[in-house]
């Protein structure tokens, strides 16, 4: 398995392992709502719950992207890109490199998701103990903007693996 599709699930353990370790220091009440500036504009008392809330989504955000790239060789109508029907085209044979990387950028951006969802609980955690989460929130704005440019990128590669497999098929039925 590429350390890629394993590096998700490791930040969504890292994020269980913080949430678990941190839980019986937290006081009574705990923020739950920021505005843009990195403001608490809601609390709600500590509970296992409300503190595993975050964690929780990340798992199961990580758990459906997972899921959707293990159905990506049987089903791989599922992805939706640029050149997905020149991609549907393809025979079978020739697909494998181009759901490689669909699937490499799932992993990405699985990464990405489970890495905000652990920003976001130390910023909760942080502000849990009355510091200031504005510097917080200004690094996830600008860690997303800059995430944008990099699923252009993979898009592009995907894109482009599709290219290189009608390349290879074109020339194969060349020489038959």
């Amino acid at each position: 398995m590429p350390m890629l599709r394993v590096l998700p699930w490791a930040l969504c353990a890292a994020l269980a392992l913080f949430s678990f370790a941190t839980y019986g220091s937290l006081p009574e009440s705990i923020p739950q709502h920021f505005d843009a500036a990195g403001n608490i504009t809601s609390s709600t008392p500590r509970s296992p719950w409300s503190w595993a809330m975050v964690p929780i989504v990340a798992f199961a955000t990580q758990a459906l992207l997972a899921g959707l790239g293990a159905l990506l060789p049987r089903q791989p109508e599922l992805f939706n890109f640029s050149a997905k029907e020149r991609f549907l085209r393809l025979p079978a044979e020739y697909r494998g490199p181009v759901v490689e990387r669909m699937r490499e950028l799932l992993d990405v951006t699985s990464a990405f998701t489970v890495l905000v969802f652990g920003i976001v609980q130390f910023m909760i955690w942080r502000a849990a103990f009355g510091h200031s989460a504005d510097g917080l929130v200004i690094g996830l704005i600008v860690v997303s903007v800059l995430f944008t440019p990099g699923i252009f990128l993979l898009t592009g590669r995907v894109n482009t693996a599709v290219d290189e497999a009608e390349q290879r098929w074109n020339a194969s039925q060349r020489h038959s």
